[in-house]
């Protein structure tokens, strides 16, 4: 089938990915989209190295429900709260990171909208996100999975009045006929690199929600 030229992710690229052997050479990290009760999923990402070993969906579930699956998802592995859980915090995620941290899991807030590390390619974490992860997909191996695949070759992007790299807003994602992207986002943290730009992993004594220089618009 083709595929616009818009989009950030090749359809063969994913495709491969998911045909890929398996290389689980690595440390564990998480990914987590979170949702509550409305049409939008909560999904986990966990992976080995660079392959992905598991994906669990939740529907209508409340904050301290999701937190403790979540805590459950971490657990399944030597020496838990040592591994990297990164959060979507841009909106419910928050109290999710906050409930983690009560725990002394190692949860790492990320705001989709907050600076990126690299400010002259892109201008916000999301947009990094997924330029990140294409630059990655030649290594990486993904479950064969019908909505992953979908969602990760439907996004598009522009190239903004600086000359950079944006990804397009959810807004307008869902305004071409799809729902939210929710396996895609999970993945994409589940990737991301957890340092610099803002995204820090602060001992948790220390631990404040990160509000400073957010962008209100929904990616």
């Amino acid at each position: 089938m083709s595929q616009s030229d818009k989009a950030i992710l090749s359809r063969l690229d994913v495709m491969r990915s998911m045909g890929r052997k398996q290389d689980t050479v690595g440390g564990i990290e998480i990914g987590a989209d979170i949702a509550r009760y409305g049409d939008d999923s909560t999904v986990f990402f966990k992976r080995k190295g660079m392959t992905v070993l598991d994906i669990k969906e939740y529907k209508k579930q409340s904050i301290p429900e999701t937190a403790r699956k979540l805590m459950d998802f971490v657990n399944q592995h030597v020496n838990p709260f040592d591994i990297p859980v990164k959060i979507d915090d841009s909106g419910l995620g928050g109290g999710v990171t906050d409930i983690l941290r009560e725990n002394k899991f190692r949860a790492i807030p990320v705001n989709n909208g907050q600076t990126a590390k690299n400010q002259d390619k892109y201008p916000n974490a999301i947009s990094e996100q997924w330029f990140e992860f294409a630059k990655q997909i030649d290594q990486i191996v993904l479950q064969d999975h019908d909505r992953l695949k979908m969602e990760l070759t439907s996004r598009f992007y522009k190239i903004d009045n600086r000359s950079r790299r944006c990804v397009e807003s959810k807004e307008d994602y869902k305004k071409r006929g799809f729902k939210s992207p929710d396996y895609a986002d999970a993945c994409l943290l589940c990737f991301y690199q957890k340092y610099g730009g803002g995204l820090v992993d602060i001992p948790e004594q220390k631990y404040k929600p990160v509000t400073a220089g957010l962008m209100s618009k929904e990616f």
